[in-house]
């Protein structure tokens, strides 16, 4: 019986894909920490300068300094958040590139209208290595498969994104 045996180089690639893709889920977990934690000078650091950020095919902005903006003041501004990604499955598209699909899910708790929002849906992240050496998240592509919005003292009001089709989405 034969035994495959890897070269140094090939060993040697194998590691360093591995720790890649190790920094790159570590730079996930601190983007929700940041996000949740609204330590919004460090989330920032974890997005290039020219950001771009998806939702359902939509360019909604390209520019980090917008998307932090937009995060801190607005959108989660008054919001108790908990975002969790899973079944992370990250690809290198190159030595500087690379791209994820992240199956998500997410709750949003605002006290002043008294709403929870949770959903469940998905990312498709790209990221570059940048001169520094650190992996920054480069384009965001966020979609839902199902959101529910819950009105603390009246009629839960539920919204299904069933135009969203599993098959449709890219495998990676």
């Amino acid at each position: 019986m034969e035994y495959p045996v890897m070269t140094i180089e090939e060993l040697s690639k194998g590691l360093w894909e591995e720790q890649q893709k190790r920094a790159i889920a570590d730079l996930m977990a601190d983007y929700w920490w940041y996000m949740d934690s609204k330590q919004w000078d460090k989330w920032a650091e974890v997005f290039t300068e020219d950001v771009e950020l998806w939702m359902d095919d939509v360019l909604i902005m390209d520019s980090r300094d917008e998307f932090v903006e937009q995060n801190s003041t607005v959108w989660l501004a008054n919001s108790g958040t908990a975002h969790q990604g899973h079944q992370m499955k990250i690809i290198l598209t190159s030595e500087t590139t690379a791209h994820a699909r992240i199956i998500l899910n997410d709750t949003l708790t605002n006290m002043t209208t008294m709403t929870m929002l949770n959903g469940f849906g998905y990312y498709f992240d790209d990221y570059r290595l940048c001169d520094d050496g650190k992996w920054r998240i480069s384009a965001v592509r966020l979609g839902y498969f199902v959101k529910a919005k819950f009105n603390y003292g009246s009629e839960d009001e539920t919204e299904f994104h069933e135009e969203v089709e599993m098959e449709d989405l890219p495998l990676l």
